[in-house]
């Protein structure tokens, strides 16, 4: 709380509980059967299906919208049952309580990965190749295919003598003949993090999100609050490196954003409980029963909005030399709000919200009321930008423009035909995908349409 000066307090949103870490990244563009289950701290997304079948279909939906692609690196089946290690825990599948074992092991290494070692220092002319474009990318996806003996089940706490035992039990079963289990394929899919010494274009709603440990509290990846500017200054820093954009500040030069002070400044501004619609500048604003009022407002527009440097009717400028001449509307919005987390009303009805208004106007006069300051975040979404291209394509395109020689490359798949723009010298300029249909006729039987992939193409 504050009271002229700054202090710690307690969450004034208590009652709103913060999303899970695997749901900060989007992942509706995967199948529903894909089930996530968390979001590790080497930036990789774990969950699970049902079939090997449902996990060829992840892994190609994965690598459709990432724009990325794994090539086979290992495939390990374990064929006997006296092979077969039981376990409770292992890596990164954490004990729920479920004795199982690991039967198959997949693992695809980024196409960039580690470069094969020449077999010669001096190949003779007919062996010789061209230079490998890998690069030493550590992404990796790993697959593993799941036995697990729900039968067997222990509670979490239980001892190690207690598992132990369990699992000799379950052995002596194995031993016999044929124990019911529940197969689980487990796919851990590498953000784009992950990829190191090259160029992803991974979408915004696809990274892991790293701008999101500022929040204080969050709904969602791109929208919450911190509590200082020197947190959002890191925030946006964080939020522009992840998603490959970059925002100028536009602010006011009569009030200093960050800076009310509620006994010293205009206190004329509105107490709510809640923004209406068509006051919200960003995401609504509700405190769950806390009176607030909003103090302040700063935008950082994108360098690729068309802005000048002289002041507008509101007293209003923007640093932005590197604007350039197409207005994209993506930018950040920032809102300063002075909270009363001990006006909180227990019910939330009319009444009570202007008893609680009318106790706050008067402790305001009494210079007796304890108030937190809250910078609410509003992040722009990927499609908000229009007419937009982050710096490394702009000088592709540069490039294309001045005549050099380019490529394209065009794939035909199973459910989409992929076509790359590709430089004379390797670089992948742009990346276009367009899903193909695939018509069964009978029982295994498939055919697609020729009209429709020169279509698409």
């Amino acid at each position: 709380m504050e009271t002229g000066e700054a202090s710690t307090s307690t969450n004034p949103v208590e009652s709103v509980q913060e999303v899970n870490d695997v749901n900060v990244v989007n992942l509706s563009f995967l199948p529903a059967y894909f089930q996530p289950v968390s979001l590790s701290e080497d930036h990789c997304i774990l969950g699970y299906v049902a079939s090997e079948d449902e996990a060829d279909n992840v892994l190609e939906c994965f690598e459709r919208e990432t724009k990325s692609r794994f090539v086979s690196y290992t495939d390990d089946l374990t064929k006997s049952k006296d092979k077969l290690r039981l376990f409770w825990s292992h890596k990164y599948l954490e004990m729920d309580g479920v004795p199982f074992a690991i039967v198959r092991h997949r693992d695809f290494v980024c196409q960039y990965g580690r470069p094969v070692k020449p077999r010669h220092s001096n190949p003779p002319k007919r062996m010789r190749c061209l230079p490998s474009k890998k690069v030493n990318c550590p992404a990796k996806v790993s697959i593993r295919y799941v036995r697990r003996y729900e039968k067997f089940s222990l509670p979490t706490d239980a001892s190690k003598r207690r598992q132990r035992e369990r699992l000799d039990v379950l052995r002596a079963y194995l031993a016999k003949g044929h124990v019911s289990y529940t197969m689980r394929v487990f796919l851990r899919l590498p953000l784009a993090a992950c990829h190191q010494n090259h160029s992803v274009e991974f979408p915004m709603d696809m990274q892991d999100s790293k701008w999101v440990s500022h929040f204080e509290w969050h709904s969602h990846a791109l929208h919450g609050y911190v509590k200082s500017l020197e947190t959002i200054f890191a925030l946006i820093k964080d939020f522009s490196l992840s998603t490959t954009t970059k925002y100028f500040p536009r602010f006011s030069k009569k009030k200093k954003f960050g800076f009310f002070i509620p006994y010293e400044d205009d206190t004329k501004h509105k107490i709510i409980f809640e923004e209406e619609e068509d006051e919200a500048k960003g995401e609504k604003i509700n405190l769950n029963g806390i009176p607030f009022m909003v103090v302040g407002q700063k935008e950082c527009r994108c360098r690729q909005a068309a802005e000048t440097d002289t002041d507008d009717d509101h007293g209003n400028y923007c640093e932005g030399e590197d604007a350039s001449d197409q207005l994209c509307p993506a930018k950040i919005i920032l809102r300063e709000v002075i909270a009363f987390p001990n006006f909180k009303i227990s019910e939330d009805n009319e009444k009570l919200r202007k008893e609680a208004i009318s106790l706050v106007r008067i402790a305001l006069r009494c210079e007796e009321a304890e108030w937190e300051r809250l910078f609410f975040v509003d992040l722009p979404p990927m499609s908000a930008h229009l007419h937009c291209a982050d710096a490394k394509d702009l000088k592709k395109r540069k490039k294309v423009i001045k005549g050099s020689d380019y490529f394209v490359g065009v794939d035909v798949g199973t459910g989409s035909v992929r076509a790359a723009l590709v430089a004379a010298d390797g670089t992948i300029i742009s990346v276009a995908t367009q899903d193909i249909l695939v018509y069964s006729t009978a029982a295994d039987f498939y055919e697609q349409s020729s009209e429709e992939i020169w279509q698409a193409v």
